[in-house]
């Protein structure tokens, strides 16, 4: 996942969500795991090889970058989701009912919108 602060600044850093992506991570681990197994070198050597090629192709691909962007969106939202409930929460009783209220109407007139026609 991105950090916040690369969220914050705008377009979050591909390369180094790449580097920092859970399965490449689990893939470094294997190689140095089975580096101290075997007793040798090679294996790390290799992966670090791998890596290169990962790291110079991967962030680079419209795919990645869409699926960081989509880290990125989620975060935001669950930070906007969590103010709105802090500032919902602030109100008083009588002004938080009519807005969970008014909640409820628009969720049934986005349902009535959903079941329309794209001609309609």
């Amino acid at each position: 996942m991105p950090d916040s602060n690369d969220s914050q600044r705008g377009t979050p850093s591909y390369l180094k969500e790449a580097f920092k992506w859970q399965y490449n991570l689990i893939a470094m681990g294997g190689a140095a795991a089975f580096s101290l197994i075997s007793g040798s070198p090679l294996p790390m050597m290799l992966a670090g090889g791998v890596e290169l090629m990962y790291l110079a192709t991967v962030p680079n691909m419209p795919a990645f970058q869409r699926l960081v962007r989509s880290w990125v969106y989620a975060d935001e939202k669950k930070a906007h989701d969590e103010r709105m409930l802090q500032m919902q929460y602030a109100l008083p009783p009588e002004i938080r009912d009519r807005f969970r209220h008014l909640e409820d109407i628009a969720d049934a007139i986005r349902r009535n919108y959903a079941r329309l026609s794209s001609t309609s």
